[in-house]
């Protein structure tokens, strides 16, 4: 397990969110602009007004996930050796991205996650080195590598 296949691992999950979310947003787009001569009946129109608000909130959701995979791409090749923004951790069951808050995903039977810079838990691991404790929400763990 390195730096690199985790960063990777990370990278390919987060550009295919983006995938999704764009491809979703566009299918909002286009189901919400339809013709004006359809719409004039009240309840098309509230129906179309919906589907842009949801489009909206989308294209919200899609620009905070393009902003994680651009954190993980500034990050892609550095290395650390006490936690700090950019860095991972493996804290045995669970590997930790510090930095981006990234959905979990499997990686080599691990839970792999990304945790915000701005999250409560970033502070209290801030500055740790390996073999020091941390916690994370309810649990205890020892860091065994930082990467």
């Amino acid at each position: 397990m390195t730096r690199k296949d985790i960063m990777q691992a990370l990278m390919d999950e987060q550009q295919q969110m983006v995938q999704r979310l764009a491809k979703r947003t566009d299918e909002l787009d286009n189901a919400a602009d339809l013709d004006e001569d359809d719409t004039i009946d009240p309840e098309d129109l509230s129906h179309q007004d919906e589907l842009k608000q949801q489009q909206y909130g989308m294209e919200d959701v899609l620009a905070k996930a393009n902003e994680n995979l651009a954190i993980l791409k500034s990050f892609e090749n550095q290395e650390f050796t006490t936690v700090e923004e950019g860095s991972i951790v493996d804290l045995g069951e669970m590997i930790v991205f510090l930095g981006a808050a990234i959905p979990a995903v499997d990686f080599n039977g691990k839970k792999l996650i990304g945790i915000s810079s701005d999250a409560p838990v970033f502070a209290g691991v801030q500055g740790k080195t390996v073999g020091e404790k941390v916690k994370l929400g309810e649990k205890n763990a020892e860091i065994l590598n930082i990467f």
